[in-house]
């Protein structure tokens, strides 16, 4: 059966690199060519892979590796900014492609969002829909098609964090049903696979601490050395992991390097045996995948004549590689013979690639292009290219034939073209029309948002063809960092970003809200007004803005009045010439990924509060990315940040209350040094409330107050949890507000985290909350008097109540900064 189609369909316009490799890493991709082991990693978040295996499977085994972490880790932390939520998931996807990229696996995702701490598979797995998250976890091993799967986590309560066990528990399932030809049969599951085994990546210092003697004497399990040292890339396998690792920054996942032997352990779950290594469930040779003797006798032949000192002599071999194999393929019905060859195919046109020398680039003069309404945005740009190691070269665009189309050795050959960016502002695809609890996306949650634009080439070197993509970036220099590029993206006319996701009142007074109108138009004029909900109302009706060049940007002010009574509604800009819903605006620039930039609806939640404070001045020592010194401020209170030198030149008895910052005992070493200042500040009648801080590693000091209490990683998931005030009376629950139960309704993702489990009977517990079927957990809000001072540890998830406005969290903490 002939089934060029197929191949055609299957593309082999994979994207390329566009940087040529070194010869290391050719010789590296060369010995992967004549490899044909596949291993699919799975677990639930970014940062819970296992590089240094990723590493040693890749760069070791020379298999195909792929980690498939179920969510994008929106509902984590951050530890190195303020981006929480979607953007979080966007920050996090790309630290993990940065660690792909260093330790040589590839990535893939579910469409389960991570809701937060979850202790228990079923309450994941029922806020995910188990099947529909199964059911991209077949997919994608069927997609795939890996020999062996390995899990990160057990199927059971040991996982810890209900995410964990629930995402071996799918992969236990999955790897059951992804060889069944009758399930998703109607539902476009993709073509059925039988992984041939299972298994556990177990480690001992967490689960069993005799893994070394049960990898000995027990069969079901097997150990593997992956510290091995590759003479071919200068590093070990597990030092390139920790390279890999130290992308997980915004998790404060930074590790040093690790050298030498590094044994890790693996547990039977399911399928078969193996005895010694992961080699023996591989394909052995290309006549496994129904190529000819001849077609892999030709790959043997170019790995072994592989000279670094003059690669474009590969050229030649891997040109004639790529016909002989191409003209095999389009034979082929077996789909796993197709997708083999599609992959050997991609290898082998990336070989050609780097054995030339080439770079290319396509570049735009601005990294923004304004999308209004109907039809693609073209725009102009420049594709450059350079073949450093070979004549002869020629090139076309599937639109385009230059006239001058043979690129000159070790030249650059521009060639000036329109761009095609598509319909639509640019946005991760998983943002677009999310459901509360689902990514409704059906492209199998590839992993990044890619690129606006990318140019299909056509390259003809000695009569054969080959393609290639490009991606659409802008490149400048900087003086300090130089050369620098992003994607180039489509945005709307203009976006209005407000200065916050909250605006608290709390009495009938008007107060001050800015936006940040941004233009990517040129010569853009427009007017700005709010969409306010009845009762509330704004001043002036509108602000007039003309701008120039793009990017400018302008912050408008409006005096926002609220009503008389409590009210929560949101507040939207309006832009006149600008059409569809308002979008603000977001980058998420960091050294270590490319920058990314996000759109979404603007809008404001504004929230009438019955509340009252004793105002006053409050100290506020910033944590690890939190943003509870602007909902402080929003109360009414004064809000002074103390930096280190602050800390050892001011005086801290004028301040009503000093606050410390989530994670701050994580981060700040300094902090250690000002301990005896704080506590003296407390016992002169000064009260200083500690957020929460992780029972990590990390933790810089147990003494977090001025009598011993002991963190834990206790924590209460369930926002819905019951409450109990265990001392109603106490002033944190009656002035100058009372707190009821009824305070507590609404809250968002979770009650609280790392509370304290054990303290000195100075203190006072003064809230108990338990998850269901839980023990009651009194460590989340502990309070002591010391000398005339008061001081108060809280691992109350402050951090996201305030911005998310909830009313009863606000009171609370007014209370708590209000208390003299």
């Amino acid at each position: 059966m002939r089934i060029t189609p197929i191949i055609a369909a299957l593309a082999l316009l994979f994207s390329y690199s566009a940087q040529a490799q070194s010869s290391s890493e050719i010789q590296k991709k060369l010995q992967r060519l004549n490899s044909f082991g596949r291993v699919m990693y799975i677990a639930a978040h970014p940062d819970d892979e296992n590089t240094r295996v990723i590493s040693w499977l890749s760069n070791g085994l020379n298999a195909e590796v792929r980690y498939l972490s179920l969510t994008r880790g929106s509902g984590g932390q951050n530890m190195i900014g303020t981006e929480l939520g979607p953007e979080l998931g966007v920050l996090r996807t790309e630290e993990l492609l940065a660690a792909r990229s260093i330790d040589g696996g590839t990535q893939r995702f579910t469409q389960a969002v991570d809701f937060g701490y979850s202790k228990t598979a079923e309450e994941s797995m029922e806020i995910w829909d188990k099947e529909e998250v199964l059911n991209d976890v077949v997919r994608a091993i069927r997609e795939f098609r890996p020999d062996i799967i390995l899990t990160r986590f057990p199927p059971d309560s040991r996982g810890g964090h209900g995410h964990h066990t629930a995402s071996a528990i799918l992969a236990l399932e999955a790897f059951e049903l992804a060889g069944d030809p009758d399930y998703l049969r109607e539902m476009n599951g993709g073509i059925p696979h039988q992984p041939k085994a299972i298994y556990w990546n177990t480690y001992s210092w967490r689960w069993d601490p005799n893994l070394d003697s049960l990898a000995t004497n027990d069969p079901k399990y097997f150990k593997a050395n992956v510290g091995g040292f590759d003479p071919v890339l200068g590093m070990s396998y597990n030092e390139i992991g920790s390279h890999a690792r130290s992308q997980h920054r915004c998790q404060g996942f930074g590790v040093s390097i690790s050298r030498g032997d590094a044994w890790e352990f693996f547990a039977h779950m399911n399928g078969d045996i193996i005895e010694n290594d992961m080699t023996e469930l591989f394909p052995s040779n290309w006549e496994d995948f129904g190529v000819s003797s001849e077609v892999g006798a030709l790959a043997l032949e170019v790995e072994e004549n592989f000279d670094a000192s003059i690669p474009a002599a590969s050229v030649g071999p891997l040109m004639n590689l790529y016909e002989a194999l191409y003209q095999e393929s389009m034979y082929r019905s077996d789909i796993n013979v197709i997708r083999a060859d599609r992959e050997k195919l991609a290898l082998i046109r990336d070989l050609i690639l780097d054995c030339m020398g080439l770079y290319a680039e396509c570049i735009t003069s601005d990294w923004s292009y304004p999308y209004n309404s109907g039809g693609n945005v073209m725009v102009p740009a420049q594709l450059r290219m350079i073949a450093r190691n070979v004549e002869g070269l020629s090139v076309a665009t599937e639109d385009v034939r230059f006239d001058n189309p043979v690129l000159p050795l070790n030249e650059f050959a521009e060639y000036d073209i329109d761009v095609n960016l598509g319909s639509g502002i640019s946005q991760p695809y998983w943002l677009k029309d999310v459901a509360p609890s689902a990514v409704q996306d059906q492209r199998l949650r590839s992993a990044n948002a890619g690129y606006a634009g990318w140019v299909n080439l056509q390259l003809t070197y000695e009569g054969k063809s080959i393609k290639m993509e490009v991606p659409v970036t802008h490149r400048w220099s900087d003086r300090v960092d130089g050369e620098q590029r992003r994607p180039t993206v489509v945005a709307p006319l203009a976006t209005a970003t407000f200065d916050r996701d909250v605006a608290i009142f709390s009495d009938n007074l008007a107060q001050t809200v800015q936006l940040r109108v941004k233009n990517f138009q040129e010569d853009l004029r427009t007017s700005v007004s709010l969409d306010v909900p009845e009762g509330w109302t704004y001043a002036p009706a509108r602000i007039d803005l003309n701008f120039g060049a793009t990017h400018e940007e302008r912050v408008v002010t409006f005096t926002v009045t609220p009503p008389s009574n409590a009210s929560e509604a949101y507040i939207r800009p309006k832009l006149s010439g600008v059409n569809g819903t308002i979008q603000q605006f977001s980058e998420i620039a960091y050294p270590h990924i490319p920058t990314q930039v996000v759109f979404g609806e603007s809008k404001t939640k504004v929230v009438r509060l019955d509340m009252q404070l004793n105002r006053g001045t409050i100290g506020y020592i910033q944590g690890a990315g939190d943003e509870v010194d602007v909902a402080i401020e929003q109360m009414g209170f004064d809000v002074t940040r103390l930096e280190e030198s602050d800390l050892a030149s001011i005086d801290l008895n004028q301040f009503q209350a000093i606050v410390v910052g989530i994670r701050a005992y994580n981060v700040h070493p300094w902090l250690l040094n000002y301990r005896e200042k704080l506590f003296n500040y407390v016992e002169e009648g000064g009260h200083l409330v500690v957020q929460y801080n992780t029972a990590t590693r990390d933790l810089l000091t147990s003494e977090l107050g001025p009598y011993p209490f002991t963190l834990s990683r206790n924590r209460v998931t369930e926002e819905d949890a019951d409450v109990t005030l265990l001392n109603e009376s106490h002033p944190f629950f009656t002035s100058p507000n009372r707190i009821n139960t009824n305070d507590f309704e609404n809250w968002v993702q979770e009650r609280g985290l790392y509370f304290a489990s054990e303290w000195s009977s100075d203190y006072e517990a003064l809230i108990s909350w338990h998850d269901e079927g839980e023990e009651p957990q009194n460590g989340g809000l502990l309070y002591a008097e010391y000398g005339d001072g008061h001081f108060t540890y809280t691992g109350i998830s402050f951090f996201r109540e305030l911005p998310a406005g909830v009313p009863g969290a606000f009171k609370l903490l007014a209370n708590i900064l209000s208390h003299e």
